[in-house]
């Protein structure tokens, strides 16, 4: 049975009633104005600003608090579930606010909590162990969680429950680790080991994030070991990022990276301007387009494609982290700094390239120069 939410003043028997059409999954509309592009916070890139969506949500019973957690919830089911709209959340953040366990999880967690839970309720979890590896990995340690969170599928038992028992702490934390081990590529990692580990987390009240840390740790420790996971995908998606800034990056750095990744020292939004960064140091005369979010390799793309029309060879051939197609596109000021080459420029540059000589541009070129030579020595 499905622990999803109902409305405790709803009719009785209403259950058995023809169900009504829900109402949109959305907000009732905002009674502020429209502005289109002042939202700043959860809301931003909805149409309306902050106090539009504070007074709409506010209505419905949702208090600022749980403001932004509700919006999250809307964006995320509201086109896929028509009961999931803010009268829904309303009527649940009164019974959430109104027990003191929940408030205690939630003054401790914040939001963190507050959108697991909900996803409990939407999503109808029957795994007892649900919230608790959810909250593991978000910080929460291995005995509090499993104190805490011990749900049945159709209600939430909090700490008035009697808590749960070590053997339960423990499959709990060997529910966690076995799943976040899977999703780090983890290919040998037995069940002594898991066994081994969640007694370890459970005795010494590990936290999520030292969990985590021990587990990237191990997992890194020899890298020809792992499968595909979150470890060997941040390498190659840190490799894509350096090559779009024309960045050579080995393969010791991107491990390194993507090891910080996914211990959470290092985010996505932290990967890209650290990247960034070092491009606008190597190709100083390219800065401001850098520092404007426009990659290297987007920059001189018409530049690379220049270089296959007058060589004739695939555009995808032109490696532009080649110092030899580097000196094509670049050029010298006037001041002896680096400049992007012009077109004319460009076109020159790769003319000099003996490659030239044999394309079938180059063999019209020097008949045409050839019949106009001849032309003017007989004075035509």
């Amino acid at each position: 049975m499905s622990p999803r939410y109902t409305d405790p003043d709803a009719p009785k028997g209403s259950a058995k009633k023809k169900p009504t059409k829900a109402p949109p999954p959305v907000a009732p509309p905002p009674v502020a104005a429209f502005t289109g592009k002042n939202a700043t916070g959860p809301g931003a890139g909805t149409g309306y600003d902050d106090a539009a969506w504070g007074a709409a949500l506010g209505a419905q019973g949702i208090p600022p608090t749980f403001q932004p957690a509700a919006l999250q919830f809307l964006q995320q089911y509201g086109r896929n579930k028509p009961w999931a709209n803010a009268s829904w959340f309303g009527a649940m953040s009164k019974e959430f606010a109104a027990s003191p366990e929940q408030m205690a999880l939630y003054q401790a967690y914040g939001d963190k909590y507050l959108n697991v839970w909900v996803d409990y309720l939407v999503n109808g979890a029957s795994d007892v162990s649900y919230l608790t590896n959810q909250m593991m990995m978000r910080g929460m340690s291995a005995v509090d969680a499993a104190k805490f969170l011990k749900p049945s599928p159709t209600s939430y038992r909090g700490p008035g429950g009697g808590g749960a028992s070590k053997a339960q702490q423990y499959a709990a934390a060997e529910a966690a680790i076995r799943n976040q081990a899977a999703t780090l590529g983890y290919e040998t990692f037995g069940d002594a080991q898991i066994k081994a580990l969640a007694k370890t987390a459970v005795d010494n009240s590990w936290s999520g994030d030292q969990l985590t840390d021990h587990l990237v740790n191990g997992a890194t420790g020899d890298w020809g070991k792992l499968g595909k996971g979150t470890l060997t995908a941040g390498v190659e998606a840190i490799k894509a990022q350096a090559q779009s800034q024309l960045i050579a990056i080995s393969d010791v750095t991107a491990r390194q990276w993507s090891k910080r990744i996914a211990s959470g020292e290092l985010d996505t939004d932290g990967l890209r301007s650290l990247i960034q960064a070092q491009a606008q140091a190597r190709y100083g005369w390219a800065a401001d387009q850098i520092g404007k979010g426009i990659t290297m390799a987007d920059f001189l793309a018409p530049s690379r494609d220049r270089i296959a029309q007058v060589l004739e060879m695939p555009p995808e051939k032109v490696d532009l982290m080649d110092p030899q197609y580097m000196k094509m596109v670049t050029a010298t000021d006037e001041k002896g700094g680096m400049r992007p080459a012009t077109d004319t420029e460009i076109i020159r540059n790769a003319r000099s390239d003996g490659r030239w000589a044999s394309t079938s541009n180059a063999r019209s070129t020097l008949s045409s120069a050839a019949v106009m030579l001849r032309n003017y020595v007989e004075g035509r």
